[in-house]
């Protein structure tokens, strides 16, 4: 494949993941309603313990797939450039994830700070945002060795 080729390719995959944060800043503003439940006053504790158990939960399959024996010797660092979508490298996905829910999120609470009567929802995907980050940034720190380049 020729460098030029190889660039375009790259480009795709930026292309990709800029449409799927656009999907999310388009579904910012009816999600809420179809999750139904109440959210009239913030709560805080859901939000910390959600970041928590979302990071928690990257770092578990982070540990799985080192274990695994089909899974790569040596993992990618998340790019906009690469495909989420490969076997074998278990961080790439949830990099995407992240990124998707920090936009649904963002995009939720500023859409609800300018709606009377306000509603706090969008502490749900701006928290899972942040515990996948954390998440995989932490896998990215524990697990130097299985990273090309050294992480």
């Amino acid at each position: 494949m020729t460098k030029d080729r190889a660039t375009d390719k790259n480009h795709g995959w930026l292309l990709f993941r800029v449409a799927i944060l656009m999907i999310a800043l388009f579904q910012a503003r009816d999600w809420p309603q179809s999750i139904g439940g109440n959210f009239s006053k913030p709560n805080w504790v859901t939000c910390f313990i959600l970041i928590g158990s979302v990071a928690f939960g990257v770092l578990l399959v982070a540990i799985t797939q080192r274990a695994n024996p089909w899974s790569s010797d040596q993992w990618r660092r998340p790019s906009w450039f690469s495909s989420p979508f490969v076997f074998g490298q278990p961080l790439l996905i949830f990099d995407l994830a992240a990124y998707y829910f920090l936009v649904l999120g963002t995009a939720s609470f500023v859409l609800e700070m300018i709606s009377i009567p306000r509603a706090w929802a969008w502490g749900l995907p701006l928290s899972v945002g942040i515990g996948a980050w954390l998440g995989v940034r932490l896998c990215i720190s524990i697990f130097k060795d299985k990273f090309e380049n050294g992480g």
